[in-house]
């Protein structure tokens, strides 16, 4: 068979690239924004008044092309900052947003439900089944009334994602309901590493998150009020059913299930989590969220079938394809990467209805430019910026990669083989570009770096791309013919759990993923801008582009040296609500002492984990329990899953707790650790452990202690490093304190832990008046700290609180004259301040 040289692509016309520039210009000239009340900056009027002068201008200079050039640009920037500013800026008075002022509170809305109810296990965490939350219901709701407290209703707009404390039923999508809970605004990010949730309310329109104790608070006013919801909703559930009928039981059927309803209907549940984890750590998440592939999938399928049944005309084919899409946005979950790749597709199908070949390129730009006139902060979306980014890429870069890399013969016969190789040739060459784009735009966000992500994609896209065809055919196919459904359920299972089984490989290799600080956007707008270059031939001087490539490595690994010298000692307390996880480091050495939340069963997955990334800890040389309570170690198995732990200490009686009672939550605990090979061991006072040049010493319990309680058995430790001195005193309550006190006359503190995460007793105050530390530091929720007791310390004595200031730091200069360096996390930003100890209303940003 002949096998025509490969072309280059068409030029993009250079108006709608200047179009695209000049919306995005205006759209980060107008942010970032706060979601509430009027601009913090005044851009509105400024940009109106600059757009229309702009335009004013242009009309003379009709002769001049360059200078109408840049007038007109200049007029659309204006447009565009604007729009964004009336968008985002300036919420209306019934906006749910404005009428709570962004403050929570308890509130009564109504509204319909958008979509089917979730219930939802508490947790797909190891532990999670000994946590105090059972089962959840979660479903998101389109509120058009707010109550007052007389029961009058006042007009109110916006959407809530409601989550009961129990299952709600019956309750289906288009159903209105009364709600009465707790309104709880989108909140600051509390630890390093974790999302800025507040980024995507804003995106989505959202108030926040509406928590409601029980049932009886949920009163369905009317079923099936919803015109259109009720039997998009039947459809959906009529498609899953199709979908995941017929399926081979056994193990990992449930999170085989999870990976179905997410590639092929974008349902998402609860075993979705540790998944999603799996594909993005490996840089495969894209295969989860439905977009171009999945689309592009669809759509050759049906194209397919229109060419075997004679329809070639491509006017026809442009309908189809555009009644496809739309048929599977409506089935689907409406997620923004679905709606840009539904927008794309669709693009694609005008062009063929209007029988031309405008350039792909340029149907892309003009599809990011109308999803960015409706949502502008979808510019800062890394989802945003991924897809269209790569699809760019991989439609300019690839024909020239190809070109470089396996240029192809004038004519000439190709045998299967050929045939074959041109296919894993030109596979490679995509995988290549788009592992190249998204790497830096991946890096700012996300701070990961998935070496493997090029050959896995390579073997992967095949595999995924066969359970999505056959995913499709089932669904269709099932409607019309029932026995189908029975033929493609093992094939269907077949593939998917091979696709499981590549991604479970690539993420147990060591180094698949790295986790690295995250750059800023100008070493990001490089790194993209080299890419570019690579990929589409533009710099030709292969050591100009290799002494650029190195600049930019040494660039990106800049903030991981230690330019300042490494600390005598570092404490990182993160935020955990009602919970522990201390991370202390010395000399390159790692002591975690505790990790565990009350207040989330899945707290290792979703905060600790990303967190100890975020601040550089790549392994644990020493784990400590400190007492068996569920919220001092409930994120310990998700730790030693993730990350190389070399021990965990225990007291006596945390394996006395485990012998007495094998179905506790401390023997499954040890159960665990025990599968993973993880040494555990326990310790009492006198043990001691050297971190460099420091030392922890354990100070309680005694190993024959039997004490009342568990919490006066927990271990108290000691960390001496730089001269200075930390104390961490787990949850001692009063006979702890006394015995501890008792044995240790002489003992003093620089920085301390306040004792069972704050709880005010007499023995705490005066411990912490013996020790009289410089720092106290407060794990807690935000119930103890609202009836807070600890308001009279002395004036020297600075104290940080999780509940109040997020994650926390202290650190030790090696100069013992240097003042104690004290941080909290605010607001997720990546600056760096450092405070004296004794200014008590400092707040310095952390970093790694």
């Amino acid at each position: 068979m002949s096998r025509p040289p490969t072309r280059a692509p068409a030029r993009i016309p250079a108006r709608i690239v200047v179009a695209a520039a000049c919306v995005a210009t205006g759209i980060l000239l107008a942010g970032p924004r706060s979601s509430l009340g009027p601009s913090s900056r005044p851009v509105f009027w400024p940009a109106w008044l600059g757009a229309a002068a702009a335009l004013v201008g242009a009309v003379p200079a009709r002769r001049h092309r360059v200078l109408r050039g840049v007038l007109m640009a200049s007029a659309m920037t204006g447009v565009s900052a604007a729009w964004t500013t009336v968008r985002h800026d300036r919420a209306a008075a019934t906006d749910l947003r404005t009428l709570t002022r962004g403050q929570a509170g308890v509130v009564r809305l109504c509204g319909n439900v958008v979509a089917d109810p979730v219930t939802t296990d508490a947790a797909t965490a190891v532990l999670a089944r000994f946590h105090y939350r059972t089962s959840s219901t979660r479903f998101e709701l389109d509120v058009d009334t707010a109550l007052d407290h007389t029961g009058g209703g006042h007009r109110a707009a916006g959407r809530v994602l409601v989550r009961v404390a129990e299952s709600v039923e019956p309750l289906n999508a288009g159903d209105r309901v009364r709600v009465t809970g707790m309104l709880l605004p989108p909140a600051a990010p509390r630890n390093p590493g974790t999302i800025d949730r507040r980024r995507t309310a804003r995106v989505l329109g959202s108030a926040g998150l509406l928590r409601v104790p029980g049932r009886d608070m949920v009163v369905v006013e009317r079923s099936g009020a919803h015109p259109f919801r009720p039997g998009r909703a039947a459809l959906r559930r009529e498609a899953e059913r199709l979908l995941l009928a017929d399926l081979p039981g056994g193990a990992g059927a449930a999170e085989r299930d999870a990976l179905l309803r997410a590639m092929l209907l974008g349902r998402r549940d609860a075993s979705f989590g540790a998944l999603h984890d799996a594909f993005r750590r490996v840089g495969l998440a894209h295969l989860l969220a439905i977009s171009g592939l999945h689309l592009g999938v669809l759509v050759g399928l049906v194209m397919l079938v229109m060419r075997a049944v004679g329809a070639h005309r491509r006017g026809p084919q442009g309908l189809v394809v555009i009644v496809v899409v739309g048929a599977y946005l409506l089935l689907v979950e409406a997620r923004l990467p679905v709606l840009r790749a539904g927008l794309m597709a669709s693009a694609v199908g005008v062009g063929m209805i209007a029988r031309r070949r405008w350039p792909t390129e340029s149907l892309v730009l003009a599809a990011a430019m109308i999803l960015l006139a409706w949502r502008p902060n979808e510019l800062a979306n890394p989802g945003f910026q991924l897809s269209f980014g790569v699809v760019l890429a991989l439609l300019r870069g690839v024909p020239a990669v190809r070109r470089r890399w396996f240029p192809k013969p004038p004519g000439g016969a190709g045998t299967f083989g050929d045939v074959l190789a041109d296919s894993v040739a030109g596979a490679w060459c995509v995988a290549v570009v788009a592992w190249a784009v998204a790497t830096p735009i991946v890096l700012r966000h996300f701070g990961m770096l998935s070496p493997g992500t090029v050959p896995l994609s390579v073997v992967s896209l095949p595999v995924a791309s066969v359970t999505l065809v056959l995913g499709y055919v089932k669904i269709i196919a099932g409607a019309v013919l029932p026995p189908a459904v029975f033929l493609l359920g093992p094939p269907l299972a077949w593939s998917s759990d091979l696709l499981r089984l590549l991604v479970g490989v690539a993420d147990a290799i060591p180094g698949s993923v790295l986790h690295l600080p995250r750059p800023g956007t100008p070493w990001t707008i490089a790194a993209l801008g080299w890419s570019t270059a690579w990929m589409t031939g533009l710099a030709r001087r292969r050591r100009v582009l290799a002494a650029v490539a190195v600049v930019l490595v040494g660039w990106l690994a800049a903030p991981a040296v230690p330019w300042r010298g490494t600390p005598a000692l570092r404490l990182d307390t993160l935020a955990v609500g009602n919970g522990s996880c201390h991370v202390v480091r010395a000399d390159g050495r790692t002591l975690v002492f505790d990790a565990g939340s009350a207040a989330d069963p899945d707290a290792g997955r979703r905060t600790i984990l990303p967190a100890l990334r975020a601040i550089g800890v790549r392994s644990i040389d020493v784990l400590c329990v400190s007492h068996p309570n569920l919220d001092h170690f409930s994120a310990v198995p998700e730790i030693a899953a993730q990350l190389a732990v070399g021990e965990v200490l225990v007291t006596p009686l945390l394996l006395e707790a485990a012998r007495a009672d094998p179905e506790s939550a401390v023997a499954a605990l040890l159960d665990d650790l025990r599968n993973r090979r993880v040494p555990v061991r326990a310790v009492a006072a006198g043990h001691r452990v050297t971190l460099g040049r420091a030392t922890a010493r354990w100070l309680h319990p005694a190993a024959d202690a039997r004490p009342e309680n568990s919490n006066d058995g927990s271990m108290v430790v000691v960390v001496d490093g730089g001269g200075r001195r930390l104390l961490l005193t787990g949850d001692i309550e009063t006979a702890g304190i006394d015995a501890l006190l008792d044995h240790h006359g002489d003992l003093r503190a620089d920085v301390m832990e306040l004792p069972h995460h704050g709880s005010f007793s007499d023995a705490a105050r005066r411990l912490v008046d013996r020790l009289h530390p410089e720092v106290v530091v407060q794990s807690t929720g935000p119930a103890r700290l609202a009836r807070d007791a600890w308001s009279g310390l002395p004036e020297r004595t600075r104290r940080v609180v999780t509940a109040r200031d997020g994650a926390c730091r202290v650190v030790f200069p090696r100069d013992r004259r240097a003042p104690i360096e004290v941080g909290t996390w605010i607001a997720g930003t990546d600056t760096d301040s450092v405070r004296d100890t004794r200014d008590a209303h400092a707040a310095p940003t952390m970093s790694p």
